[in-house]
């Protein structure tokens, strides 16, 4: 067995260096990448997500739920630079709701122990939120654990965006877009 101990957190950072591979952001800056396109990000973008909810203990999820992808702008000057934004929101079983702070700061710790800075809000408010940004990745990790708000133990969620490089389009509107949020 602590064989298997010492290959998980491997097999994680090996699955994140992949996907900054993968999507071409390994030592490129954060800001618009006109080398890439939208559709190059997407699979990164949602592979990164999904490896982020297979983090957090399977004895603590009861869902993993609403899923997303879609394109979001991420330049207040031009509508036609967009990133790519893969989601999930994962419901926590009333013994992870409970838990949810812990488990919040455990997901970011797996980042940080990797290299990733996290910059967390406010942390008076009723939900946790850390942003992880890598100097080695173009991709922004946002993290959110809505804490339990009602005391019994059944509200509590993680909710995660992945957002890809921001990369020139034709538009929110384009035909790649359409395609890639599947609205053909």
């Amino acid at each position: 067995m602590p064989r298997l101990r010492t290959a998980v957190p491997v097999l994680a950072l090996v699955s994140i260096a992949v996907v900054s591979l993968l999507s071409g952001c390994a030592g490129e800056p954060s800001s618009a990448t006109n080398s890439r396109t939208l559709a190059q990000t997407k699979s990164p973008a949602q592979l990164l997500r999904n490896e982020i909810t297979s983090r957090v203990p399977a004895k603590l999820v009861e869902t993993i739920g609403q899923t997303s992808d879609l394109a979001l702008s991420c330049s207040v000057d031009d509508p036609k630079m967009l990133a790519w934004q893969s989601s999930a929101d994962i419901a926590l079983t009333a013994k992870g709701a409970w838990k949810a702070g812990s488990v919040f700061s455990d997901l970011i710790g797996t980042f940080t122990n990797e290299g990733w800075t996290a910059t967390e809000w406010d942390p008076k408010a009723s939900a946790l939120v850390s942003e992880l940004s890598s100097p080695s990745s173009a991709v922004k990790i946002q993290i959110k654990a809505q804490k339990d708000s009602d005391g019994d133990g059944k509200n509590s969620t993680i909710r995660i965006n992945v957002n890809g490089a921001c990369v020139a389009t034709d538009g929110p509107d384009s035909p790649e877009v359409r395609k890639l949020e599947n609205r053909e």
